[in-house]
């Protein structure tokens, strides 16, 4: 299968690869400190899900540790697009990354 095809599947300019780590978060505006577990990232964007409710809009220094390897975290800033709830009283939330260093 093509990248193109993956594109056009997917409707992203980029395609999401599951990553299952750590991810350590606060939000910009009151320095609220929580983690989660981040579930699939691409280029631009990345979900996670965390027992907390974020609003669109909100953004959110992260950091994504890959435990047990020589990765180094990946850092940077999320704005929230969307936060859905999910069963197991989590919400997965989606975002665009920003600001990645």
């Amino acid at each position: 299968m093509a990248l193109n095809d993956l594109k056009n599947q997917n409707n992203r300019n980029y395609i999401r690869m599951d990553i299952h780590a750590e991810i350590k978060c606060r939000i910009v505006e009151t320095k609220e400190e929580f983690t989660g577990q981040c579930k699939d990232l691409s280029h631009t964007g990345i979900k996670f899900e965390t027992s907390k409710n974020l609003a669109a809009g909100t953004n959110v220094n992260i950091s994504v540790n890959v435990n047990g390897s020589n990765i180094q975290p990946l850092v940077g800033i999320l704005t929230v697009l969307r936060s859905e709830k999910l069963e197991n009283n989590k919400y997965s939330i989606s975002g665009e990354l920003k600001d990645v260093h």
